[in-house]
């Protein structure tokens, strides 16, 4: 903390002055600030477990912080240790309180998993591959077909079991454009199954997607399903971009 507080100090005695920023200067200032003040509040909440009246009083210091208001909130070595103290405490209990959810989290997409994929393999529907991947081919593709270090193109949806969107080329207005060799091992498998043209909806288990881990979206040990359309494929692994969206 004092070596933060130095550093302020420090980086105000050398600063210099620099021309009126210009419309597109300010744009770029402004919006980098905004992403600097989201990280800063939600990566915060996330390890210290904040709720929406502390993330205000957070967003309040950080501003009176930003604009020099005030003297500092720490004007002494004992204030420094408890502020550091109290973050220390913060972090423990919302580390403990994650992994309660996280254990909740896997014991609730096991069981949807196995409810699921029981009625799945009664309704016959879907193919299983050897690794566990099901799949359904809803339209079928040229014979030019992907390979596992291919660029693909697509257009995709993906949701949970529960019905719950937690991501789709379709809302950013744009198809995706990636390498095979870079996505969850389900995903890849799955789409070295349609050729171009074709359509295809994935069933992905926990563990061919991202496990025990959970992501802002996607809870640990979720099973994920994804309707993908083959809007393109090259195998030139030399240029990631090869295909133009």
């Amino acid at each position: 903390l004092n070596f933060v507080a130095h550093a302020a100090d420090s980086a105000s005695a050398v600063a210099i002055k620099s021309p009126e920023p210009s419309a597109q200067d300010k744009k770029n200032i402004e919006a980098y600030g905004w992403i600097m003040g989201k990280q800063v509040v939600e990566g915060s909440s996330g390890q210290l477990g904040f709720n929406e009246t502390e993330r205000a009083i957070l967003v309040q210091g950080i501003i009176k912080g930003a604009k020099g208001e005030g003297a500092s909130p720490i004007g002494s070595k004992e204030e420094g240790d408890a502020l550091e103290q109290y973050l220390e405490s913060r972090a423990e209990k919302q580390q403990k309180e994650t992994e309660v959810e996280v254990t909740k989290q896997l014991e609730a997409g096991k069981k949807a998993a196995k409810e699921f994929f029981e009625k799945l393999e009664k309704e016959k529907k879907a193919k299983k591959t050897a690794s566990g991947l099901y799949y359904e081919i809803i339209k079928e593709g040229t014979k030019e077909m992907p390979k596992a270090d291919s660029n693909v193109k697509i257009e995709y949806v993906g949701t949970l079991i529960d019905g719950t969107e937690f991501d789709s080329s379709k809302v950013r207005g744009q198809p995706a454009t990636f390498n095979l060799a870079q996505v969850i091992p389900g995903f890849k498998e799955g789409l070295q199954l349609i050729g171009k043209g074709g359509k295809i909806r994935l069933y992905v288990p926990s563990d061919l997607a991202y496990g025990d881990n959970p992501l802002p979206r996607i809870p640990a040990g979720s099973t994920l399903i994804f309707d993908v359309d083959m809007l393109d494929i090259t195998t030139d692994t030399t240029n990631p971009m090869a295909i133009k969206n």
